[in-house]
Parts: structure tokens; sequence; C-alpha cells
């Protein structure tokens, strides 16, 4: 009686150190899976979409104009202000577009074009191409249907001289790696 005694307790301890066990591996592992990654504190172009084509055909930004603009100008530190943030089809190819002021020449206007591409699942992605649109000399460049032109008239001064604009074309990303929240 005093073995089938010695062997009840023994399982039963065994039993509890293994409960025990699986609990706190259960406990470890929950705690793993909610951890929160660094990559999911940045906006990363290479893997996060820009935005979403609704249902309707509508577009959503999903992400914040301000990350958008604080990727741009990491990436352009001269493109001075960014005043607009829109979606815009130029020559048959959906961008985001950045309206901005020229940092040297604060009245010129400077439009950068960043080429999007669409997934399966209707999410926007920047593509690896980009386009700047900026005044040679004009004061009111900007992306047309049909790309770059000047919008301003001809001085009065000078009815023959037109403004025209500079169209660089990059094949680059246009945006960076950033923190979502800035500090």
């Amino acid at each position: 009686m005093e073995k089938i005694y010695c062997f009840f307790v023994f399982m039963s301890l065994l039993l509890f150190s293994l409960c025990n066990n699986a609990q706190a591996q259960t406990t470890n592992t929950a705690v793993s899976s909610i951890k929160i990654t660094d990559s999911d504190q940045y906006f990363d172009p290479e893997r996060d979409p820009i935005g979403l084509v609704q249902s309707d055909g509508s577009f959503l930004l999903t992400v914040s104009e301000a990350v958008l603009t604080r990727s741009l100008k990491t990436f352009m530190p001269q493109i001075g202000i960014v005043q607009k943030v829109v979606k815009q089809k130029i020559r048959g190819a959906e961008h985001i577009v950045f309206e901005c002021r020229n940092i040297n020449e604060p009245e010129k206007s400077l439009f950068v074009a960043i080429q999007l591409k669409k997934d399966e699942f209707g999410k926007m992605f920047a593509d690896r191409q980009y386009n700047i649109c900026s005044g040679n000399p004009c004061g009111d460049c900007k992306f047309t249907a049909g790309g770059c032109i000047c919008a301003e008239q001809a001085p009065a001064d000078d009815p023959t001289r037109m403004g025209s604009c500079n169209h660089t074309v990059s094949d680059r990303m246009g945006l960076v790696k950033v923190k979502i929240a800035q500090e």
C-alpha cells in the first residue's frame, strides 16, 4: 500500500509539474506573440501600402499625409513646403502627387509625383518611379493628365515669352522608411 501511495504522490507531483510548465510556456508564447516589432513603428514604402481603392472606386489614404510628407522630405530635403497631397492620373498611370513650394524660391511651385502600383486586393503601393515638375522659368508648374506644364499666362511685358517647366523622371522610389509617430 505504501508503494501505491508513493507512486500516487510521485505521479501527482509529475502531473503538477507538467501542468505548471505547460502554463508557463503558454504564457510566454502569448506574451511573445503580442510583442510589437520595430518595423511596426515605421512606414516603409517598400512594404506598406499608401492607399486603397475602395469597392466604389474611390481612393483612401492608408498612411497620413504627415507621414508621407516626412517620408518624401527625408528623401528630398530641398523640396520645401508640402502644401497638398493628392492622387492623380498622369499619362494614364496613377500617382500620389505632392504640391510643394520650392525651398529657394517659395513663389515657384514644385510638384513631385510618385507612380503607384495596385495589387490584387486594391492596395496601392509606391512604385520605383517618381517625377518632378519645376519652373524654368514658371511660377505655376503642375502635372496634368498630359504631363508637366506651365499653367501661367505669358507676362504682359513680353507676350511671346511663355514659361516652361522642367520634367525630371527617376527610377528610384522617391519615399523612404520613416517613423510613424514623430518624437
